[in-house]
């Protein structure tokens, strides 16, 4: 499955869409708690996710920092798109109910 795919299915709720869209993962999203689900969400998505980040205007140097690990950069580039993927998804959910 696509990485839109996977979001599309595990975000059902618009109030959490809404939520990760403001406050990211940080403060716990079933999925993406742990470091190990999203190191393996990240290997199973790793071109896609590359590409989101890049269309976003991000690079893998803005992730890096002082004691990053492989686990830890994954965790973290993984937890940025699921904001933005949420952060897009949040404005279409505005767009339609304000067309409606």
């Amino acid at each position: 499955m696509s990485l839109h795919s996977v979001l599309t299915e595990r975000f059902t709720d618009a109030d959490e869409i809404k939520d990760v869209a403001a406050y990211g993962c940080e403060g716990g999203v079933s999925g993406f708690i742990y470091t190990a689900e999203c190191v393996d969400f990240f290997d199973t998505h790793e071109d896609e996710i590359y590409d989101y980040l890049n269309d976003c205007g991000y690079s893998m140097k803005d992730f890096v920092h002082t004691g990053s690990t492989i686990s830890t950069l994954k965790n973290d580039l993984v937890w940025c798109v699921v904001q933005l993927w949420c952060q897009a998804m949040d404005t279409c959910n505005e767009l339609i109910q304000a067309a409606n």
